[in-house]
């Protein structure tokens, strides 16, 4: 509510040829993601996990797979470095986005 009131104020004050006013306090959500970009389908680990899968339930198997395959990944040194290399990339990258489209975050911060 507060950002479409805020789109409405910033509106009028275009028309007036007014400062905008200050953008209302609000919580970003910037996605990271790493899955597709390390797991492999054709991985070894994967193909196991599908052939014990049972049928009962698949949504939810499919869910319990993954998360599984997740935890063991991690657990590797190399899909953890990687896991964690690609996090580090994408929030650097996003962070850099953010400070040039919002320069003064951190010093209102």
């Amino acid at each position: 509510k507060k950002v479409v009131s805020w789109r409405e104020e910033c509106k009028k004050c275009e028309k007036i040829k007014q400062p905008l006013p200050r953008p209302p306090n609000r919580v970003e959500f910037l996605p990271i993601e790493w899955y597709d970009k390390v797991r492999s389908p054709s991985h070894a680990l994967v193909s196991s996990l599908t052939a014990v899968t049972l049928d009962s339930i698949p949504a939810l198997r499919s869910i319990a797979n993954d998360v599984i395959f997740d935890v063991l990944m991690y657990l590797t040194p190399d899909y953890c470095e990687a896991i964690l290399q690609c996090v580090t990339t994408q929030i650097i990258e996003l962070f850099s986005t953010f400070q040039r489209i919002y320069p003064s975050f951190i010093e209102g911060g």
